[in-house]
């Protein structure tokens, strides 16, 4: 999926840019305010294309926290815990982790990781398994790291049967204990079942831990081939786009050849014809300007008809933004007298103006996004964001999170602040 992004001045905000035929899953969008694993997103218009905007302040991309940090195993341990932890608190809030798919959309601060979330219908990434994968095969590690750690990590992620997020944030939670306990590691079969003994390690054991090892080696030399057959597949596009682009311009040679000759036989022809109206002078003058004067009779009357048509379709198309006006509902705003037509499927009201649709400015009582105006087919309703002054309609408490239906003449009241829906 052909997704465009770029880092703002600052690393403050990532822009992705949505191709055509990528389509937006609305439905989403109002379960990922609440999310803290997941950057906040806002939705905008960039040169007729739509945008995804992401707010990730104090937090660097994956890979660029991986090259900044020397792992020790203490350090190692908490950043996939951390990973672990945030793609649990996204699961939780119904967002499915399609969100994963490459380490430039996984970002870092202290030991938490935080995610952007891509809410477009058909959208399936890797997952975060393949990121606890490739922050492993990215990192660097200091002296002091454990071997065993990072086998016993790859081992987990690599086995087959039923991963889970929960189930390896308990895996990583008990290597830390035993880590901080300095006792011996565990070692698990494909089931993720611990088979170590007490004291000493049984043949069984070595095995096992022989065979995670020999799991992560084959990893890395199949990692290291799909690179070598990427490039190669690579290097037979570019030779063929170049064979394209020669193919392309000898066409274009050819054709401007053409074009040239068939330009010099159309000026031999016309020569010719020259060459015969003077001979027949007269005749020919009378001619020409009998069919002069057809044409432009011809000509002033398909203008007049063009001019006549596209003032009617102006006319037509003036009538019906007039009527598409006329039906949009207005947010009327008594203190300022400001009057806000409701064309967007959502309107959202608040005193934080670079959150909101519609700022309530100076009023402090009021929620930074205090509520939302969503259009539901042919009516509007209002839902309260979970401010904390609530918000009324015609008098009555609406609940947050409740869709409250808007009809003509209704009194929305946010906070002490007083609007009319018309």
């Amino acid at each position: 999926m052909d997704l465009q992004y770029s880092l703002q001045e600052g690393g403050n905000v990532l822009c992705l840019r949505l191709v055509p035929g990528i389509y937006l899953d609305e439905s989403k969008l109002p379960n990922i305010a609440g999310v803290p694993a997941l950057a906040p997103l806002s939705i905008t218009m960039e040169n007729g294309a739509q945008c995804l905007k992401y707010r990730i302040t104090g937090y660097q991309s994956l890979s660029v926290w991986l090259s900044q940090h020397y792992l020790s195993t203490r350090d190692f341990l908490q950043m996939e815990l951390g990973l672990a932890e945030s793609g649990i608190e996204a699961e939780k809030a119904g967002v499915s982790l399609q969100l994963a798919e490459a380490q430039q959309l996984v970002f870092f601060s202290g030991s938490r990781g935080r995610f952007l979330y891509i809410p477009i219908y058909g959208y399936c990434g890797q997952g975060l398994r393949n990121v606890l994968l490739e922050a492993l095969y990215s990192a660097s590690f200091a002296a002091d790291i454990q071997s065993q750690y990072v086998q016993e990590v790859i081992g987990y992620l690599q086995a087959e049967a039923g991963f889970s997020l929960v189930g390896f944030r308990e895996f990583l939670l008990r290597l830390i204990h035993r880590q901080e306990k300095g006792s011996r590691p565990e070692i698990y079969d494909v089931n993720r079942t611990a088979i170590v003994g007490v004291d000493t390690y049984s043949q069984e054991e070595i095995s096992a831990l022989e065979m995670s090892q020999k799991y992560a080696q084959e990893e890395s030399l199949r990692r290291t081939e799909e690179e070598a057959r990427l490039r190669a597949e690579e290097e037979a596009r570019r030779q063929a786009e170049e064979e394209a682009r020669l193919r392309a311009e000898e066409e274009a040679r050819r054709q401007a050849e053409e074009e040239a000759r068939l330009r010099a036989e159309e000026e031999a022809r016309r020569q010719a014809e020259e060459e015969a109206r003077l001979r027949a002078e007269e005749e020919a003058r009378r001619q020409a300007e009998e069919e002069a004067r057809l044409r432009a009779e011809e000509e002033a009357r398909r203008q007049a008809e063009e001019e006549a048509r596209l003032r009617a379709e102006e006319e037509a198309r003036r009538q019906a933004e007039e009527a598409r006006l006329a039906a949009v509902p207005i947010l009327y705003f008594p203190r300022t007298g400001q009057q806000v037509r409701l064309v967007n499927p959502i309107t959202r009201i608040g005193k934080k103006e670079s959150l909101v649709d519609f700022c309530i400015p100076d009023n402090n009582t009021v929620s930074r996004h205090h509520a939302d105006i969503v259009k539901k087919g042919d009516f509007y309703v209002l839902i309260d964001q979970g401010s904390l002054n609530k918000s009324y309609v015609n008098g009555q408490e609406a609940a947050p999170g409740v869709e409250v239906p808007l009809y003509p003449g209704d009194c929305i009241v946010l906070s002490d602040e007083v609007l009319y829906f018309q």
